[in-house]
């Protein structure tokens, strides 16, 4: 991915030391934050996620899963503080807390079957070596195309994973295809953010402020990258309560979450038992 040109303007940051830059304006809207639009836009990593801690706290879930939306809260704010900074320092800690954060979700993924209580410590090692690998690779090597092979590798290994376990127990349709969708849509957004800038530039040029920012397909990409995570991991805890045959309930609508239920309403109203697929079986 080739950078953006710089605008000219300049901010309370000073000039961009950032190796990336995206396709919206820098200080076009505040002379404080660099990237107006892409950095609030990385509030969708956090406000969901401290909900998900609240629930899992409340519902008594294993600890991989508060794991998990803390990794999505750490993503959201070094997402904001380099959007805001676009400086080399703040980049290398947005970059890197997306390769560590999604470790909690390959563990949670590929551990939806283990015993109760147990701890796979083989593979946490194993996603912590390579996370480490990652990052010294990348602040080595300063590649964003490093980066972006090695995320996308492990984003690979979850969703093949999710497949195959719904292959094997009961799932939810909804919570199985819904992370898959907006993983696709945030992709095709940042495809086209960075394959198209000018054209979106141009768009925004006749817009008035705040319009203009339905255009800015980064924040968009913020937007349902953060809905992926937060149904990812709602699937994880989905295909694990299973596993534990566990009475849950998924609610939330776009920004599912699954809650235990206390009333014995197996898998609740929001889910009714009509919605699930597949033969339930241990492996």
């Amino acid at each position: 991915m080739a950078p953006v040109e710089v605008n000219g303007m300049s901010g309370y940051w000073g000039k961009p030391t950032a190796l990336l830059e995206w396709c919206e304006d820098n200080y076009e809207v505040t002379y404080y934050i660099a990237e107006f639009w892409n950095s609030f836009s990385s509030f969708m990593f956090i406000i969901p996620a401290f909900v998900g801690i609240l629930f899992a706290i409340q519902d008594k879930l294993e600890v991989r899963f508060i794991c998990s939306y803390s990794g999505m809260i750490l993503v959201g704010i070094a997402s904001f503080v380099f959007h805001m900074t676009l400086k080399f320092e703040t980049q290398i800690l947005d970059e890197l807390s997306m390769v560590w954060a999604i470790t909690f979700f390959v563990y949670s993924a590929y551990e939806c079957n283990s015993p109760p209580k147990s701890t796979n410590y083989p593979l946490a090692a194993f996603v912590v070596l390579y996370s480490a690998c990652v990052s010294i690779s990348y602040v080595m090597l300063q590649q964003p195309v490093f980066h972006q092979a090695a995320f996308g590798l492990v984003t690979i290994c979850i969703i093949a994973r999710t497949f195959y376990c719904a292959r094997r127990m009961t799932y939810s349709k909804f919570l199985l295809w819904y992370p898959l969708v907006m993983y696709v849509a945030a992709f095709t957004l940042w495809l086209i953010d960075n394959n198209f800038c000018d054209q979106l530039r141009a768009i925004r040029s006749h817009l008035p402020f705040p319009f203009s920012g339905f255009f800015q397909l980064h924040a968009w990409w913020h937007v349902f990258t953060a809905l992926a995570s937060q149904s990812q991991a709602a699937f994880n805890a989905h295909m694990r309560s299973n596993y534990l045959k566990q009475d849950f309930r998924v609610t939330g609508g776009p920004i599912p979450f699954v809650r235990l239920d206390h009333h014995g309403s197996r898998n609740g109203v929001t889910l009714p038992r009509q919605a699930l697929n597949g033969n339930k079986k241990s492996y």
